[in-house]
């Protein structure tokens, strides 16, 4: 079975273009569910593991492109956090605490309170 029939296969969306007064609407059905979604979502997912990073992105790319509104939202609000980096608490394990007292004290009072906040 080659790579394209297996994406047809596994292709969870078809979409349906429909006229409507105030122009084209895409419309999408998913397909039923055959009890074989936690069997094929683990094959994707170890193929996924074997490609370079360079196609994890890519492949990621192309399936947040295939997704609608709510779920980017869904998609942003999950990788929020991950994206959040709070340099000040992670210098002290690097031995670098030192660093960061230096960097703050040039921090006016209202400056300091603001960025305890972030």
């Amino acid at each position: 079975m080659d790579s394209q029939t297996l994406v047809d296969d596994l292709s969870p969306k078809k979409t349906t273009v429909l006229k409507i007064s105030n122009g084209p609407v895409a419309v999408s059905r998913k397909r039923p569910s055959e009890g074989n979604y936690e069997k094929e979502k683990e094959h994707c997912i170890a193929l996924f593991d074997q490609w370079s990073e360079a196609d994890q992105v890519e492949f990621v790319e192309r399936l947040i492109s295939r997704m609608c509104h709510y779920q980017h939202g869904h998609i942003n609000s999950y990788l929020k956090p991950m994206l959040q980096r709070d340099f000040i608490t992670a210098l002290p394990a690097q031995g670098l605490d030192h660093i960061a007292e230096n960097i703050l004290s040039f921090l006016d009072a209202r400056s300091l309170c603001s960025a305890e906040l972030v």
